[in-house]
C-alpha cells in the first residue's frame, strides 16, 4: 500500500495554521464563538479549481448536517426567561437587564412550539448548497439524472433534505430525486457507538470537560449589569448562576439561526470578547471527544466510521462502473458529520492532545460542524474513463492524506486505497 504523503502531525499543524478560533476571531466576529450553532460560513467559500482539460463531473457523494436550527430544549429558552422575570417582577433589573428580558421574551416567542426545528435560516442555507452545486457540476444534475436522497428520521433533517430537493428540483425540473428517511442501508451515516459509554461524565474526559466547564464561567460581571440584586433570583428559578450564563451565551449562539434580525434581538453585547472566547472552549472541547479525534476515544468511535467509508466505497464503486450522472445525498446530525471528518483525517478535524486548555490551540468546531457543514467527493471522468475526485468541506477543497500528485484532485484508484485502508482499524 502506499504511503500517505501527510503525517498526522503535518496535518494538526496545517490545521493549527488555519482552523482556530482565536480571542482575535472572536472579537472580530462573535459568531465565531458559537461552535456547531454557528451558521453555514458561506462567506468562507472561494472559487474551485476548475478540473484537467479534458474531465467532466458526473457523480458527487454527499454527507451534510441540517440546516440552522432552534435549540433543541426547551428549558434552553424558558429557565432564563424565568429568572429574568422573576427580577423584574421584584424590580430586581437593572436598565440593561430590563432591555435583556426584553429580547428574551421575543426569543422565547420565537421559539415556542419549533423546539429542535429547522429555521428558514436553514432553509436558506440548503437553497444556497443546492445553488452552487449545480452551478459548479452542471453535468452531475442534468437531465432526468436520478438522486438518491435519504435523511434521518429526524423532522428538522428530513426538512433540510427538502429544502435540498426544492431548490434543485427549481433549477431542473426533469431530476428524479428519491427521497427516504430512516437507517435501513446499515449504518449509512453511522450512529454513536456502544462504547462511547463509558466517556460519561466520570470518565477522564468528562471530569475535564467539568473542570473547563467551572473555569470558563465567571458570572459575577454580567450578574452586576443585570441585576440590582444579584444571583437571588436565578437561585429561585432553579439555576446557578454559573448555567444562567450558560444559557444566555446559548441563546446568544442560536441567535443568529432564527428567523428575527439578529441585530435587535442578538446577545453577545452582554458579554465581554473574553468571556464568549472562555465560553467558546466548553462545547469545543466537548464536541473535540465526543464527535472529534481525540485519541482517547478514536478507537472507540471508529466502529462509526467503518461503515460510513464502506459505504460511501460502495456506492462509488456503483457510479464509476456504470459512467452516468447520478448522486448520492445524505442528510444528518454534526454527530455524524463530525466524527465522519476526523475518521478521514480532514486535516482540521483531528487532533493528538487530551488538555482541554489547548484544544481550541488548533481545533474549532465552528470550523467543523457549523449548521449544515457537509462533505462532498465529487468525482470526473474522461474519454478514457479514467477517475479523478476532488473533496469539498463546507464547499472548499480540502487535503487528506491520500496518494496524489494533482492536489485537489485524487486519481479515484489511490483515494479509494487510502478510504479502504481505513477501515482496518487495530
Amino acid at each position: 500500500m502506499k504511503k500517505p504523503i501527510l503525517t498526522l502531525l503535518a496535518l494538526v499543524s496545517a490545521f493549527s495554521a488555519n482552523a482556530q478560533v482565536s480571542l482575535k476571531d472572536v472579537q472580530e466576529d462573535p459568531c465565531q464563538s458559537a461552535n456547531q450553532l454557528r451558521c453555514y460560513p458561506v462567506s468562507e467559500i472561494v472559487p474551485l479549481t476548475p478540473a484537467p482539460k479534458g474531465y467532466s463531473p458526473f457523480y458527487m457523494y454527499y454527507i451534510g448536517r441540517h440546516g440552522s436550527r432552534y435549540l433543541t430544549r426547551e428549558s434552553q429558552y424558558k429557565e432564563p426567561l424565568q429568572a429574568l422575570e422573576a427580577a423584574h417582577d421584584a424590580g430586581a433589573l437593572t436598565e440593561k437587564g430590563e432591555d435583556v428580558l426584553r429580547r428574551v421574551r421575543v426569543i422565547n416567542d420565537e421559539a415556542r412550539g419549533r423546539v429542535g426545528a429547522l429555521t428558514q435560516v436553514g432553509v436558506k442555507q440548503l437553497h444556497g448548497i443546492a445553488e452552487r452545486m449545480f452551478a459548479n457540476f452542471p453535468q452531475i444534475f442534468m437531465g432526468e439524472t436520478e438522486v438518491d436522497a435519504r435523511s434521518t428520521e429526524v423532522a428538522r433533517v428530513v426538512l433540510t433534505m427538502c429544502a435540498w430537493s426544492e431548490r434543485m428540483k427549481e433549477l431542473n425540473p426533469k431530476l428524479n430525486i428519491i427521497r427516504e428517511s430512516g437507517d435501513h442501508d446499515g449504518f449509512e451515516w453511522g450512529g454513536n457507538t456502544p462504547d462511547m459509554k463509558q466517556f460519561g461524565s466520570s470518565s477522564a474526559p468528562g471530569m475535564r470537560a467539568a473542570q473547563i466547564r467551572d473555569e470558563s464561567l465567571q458570572p459575577e460581571r454580567l450578574e452586576k449589569i443585570l441585576f440590582k440584586k444579584p444571583a437571588k433570583y436565578v437561585k429561585d428559578s432553579g439555576l446557578d448562576t454559573k448555567e444562567f450564563m450558560f444559557q444566555l451565551y446559548q441563546l446568544a449562539s442560536g441567535a443568529q439561526s432564527i428567523d428575527l434580525p439578529v441585530e435587535e434581538y442578538g446577545l453577545y453585547d452582554i458579554f465581554t470578547p473574553e468571556e464568549l472566547y472562555n465560553m467558546s472552549r466548553i462545547t469545543n472541547y466537548e464536541i473535540y471527544y465526543k464527535y472529534g479525534a481525540s485519541p482517547e476515544t478514536r478507537l472507540a468511535k471508529a466502529p462509526m466510521g467503518v461503515p460510513m467509508v464502506q459505504h460511501l466505497v460502495r456506492h462509488a464503486d456503483e457510479a464509476v462502473a456504470a459512467g452516468v450522472p447520478y448522486a448520492t445525498m445524505r442528510f444528518c446530525h454534526d454527530g455524524n458529520v463530525g466524527p465522519f471528518a476526523a475518521f478521514l483525517r480532514v486535516p482540521f478535524a483531528v487532533g493528538t492532545e487530551v488538555d482541554p486548555h489547548v484544544v481550541s490551540d488548533f481545533y474549532s468546531a465552528s470550523d467543523v460542524v457549523p449548521m449544515a457543514t457537509n462533505i462532498q467527493f465529487v468525482f470526473f471522468h474522461n474519454a478514457d474513463n479514467d477517475v479523478i475526485v476532488k473533496v469539498l468541506f463546507c464547499e472548499k477543497e480540502v487535503r487528506l492524506p491520500a496518494e496524489t500528485d494533482m492536489f485537489p484532485y485524487y486519481k479515484w484508484s489511490d483515494l479509494r486505497e487510502y478510504l479502504v485502508s481505513l477501515t482496518d482499524v487495530k
